[in-house]
């Protein structure tokens, strides 16, 4: 499993190419870490919406937050 820091990278940097649905962002991250879970996924985005790296859209989907 990655580190907490760089699952937080490595999401932050799809989702600045795409906004994606949490499942769909599971599916991207699998690709570099194949056991990764929903749940690690689901904590890394509450990790970067209390750092006000990320804005959740009205269908449901997250995006980076432009900087």
């Amino acid at each position: 499993m990655p580190a907490a820091r760089h699952l937080d990278a490595a999401a932050l940097a799809a989702l600045r190419q795409e906004p994606l649905e949490p499942k769909a962002l599971l599916k991207r991250l699998r690709r570099r870490w194949p056991g990764l879970t929903l749940p690690s996924v689901l904590a890394s985005l509450v990790r970067l919406n209390r750092r006000g790296l990320l804005e959740r859209l009205p269908d449901g989907r997250y995006r980076a937050r432009d900087q």
